[in-house]
């Protein structure tokens, strides 16, 4: 979802917008909405198992045997509020560390990478993808590097994560 609408192919992006949603553009009023209605809902971690999954948070995080280790470690997330934890679902791009921002490399053979840099040498960049995969990359094969100076975890999750879901989720983050 995250790479086809953000893809260079408008009709791909435009098809991409129309299958998952297009994500709102007022972060703060959804973030609001969200924490207003999450109070209303009591959360189950055994539902909120099936959110992490279903939302596709187990391509970069891992619980557990749950995910993969390609995102931030969330083993923090049991002493934040739970407020903190829908702004960072719904608002990913509000404060991105520089070791968790997304790059885009362009191949010379026609492929687009997007993911984390692992690692850089004169030879070339390791780079960690969505689902854990690692793809190392010569520099004589790239053409194109760019930082997107953006969070990898995609804006419009609301489009999958109905407030009594976020409730779901966010107990089952704080369980662990």
């Amino acid at each position: 979802r995250w790479s086809y609408g953000r893809s260079r192919n408008e009709e791909l992006k435009m098809l991409a917008h129309e299958l998952f949603g297009q994500a709102a553009g007022n972060r703060a009023y959804i973030v609001s909405d969200y924490r207003r209605d999450v109070s209303q809902h009591q959360g189950d971690p055994s539902r909120g198992q099936a959110v992490f999954t279903k939302a596709a948070c187990i391509t970069c995080h891992q619980l557990g045997d749950t995910g993969v280790n390609v995102g931030p470690s969330l083993l923090d997330v049991k002493i934040k509020p739970p407020e903190a934890l829908i702004t960072d679902i719904l608002d990913p791009n509000r404060a991105v560390e520089e070791r968790w921002v997304s790059w885009n490399v362009a191949t010379k053979d026609d492929r687009t990478l997007t993911g984390l840099v692992l690692a850089e040498t004169t030879a070339g960049i390791t780079l960690r993808l969505p689902g854990g995969i690692t793809e190392n990359i010569s520099r004589n094969e790239i053409k194109k590097i760019t930082a997107s100076g953006m969070s990898l975890m995609p804006e419009g999750l609301e489009a999958a994560i109905t407030p009594a879901d976020m409730a779901d989720l966010i107990a089952f983050l704080k369980k662990r």
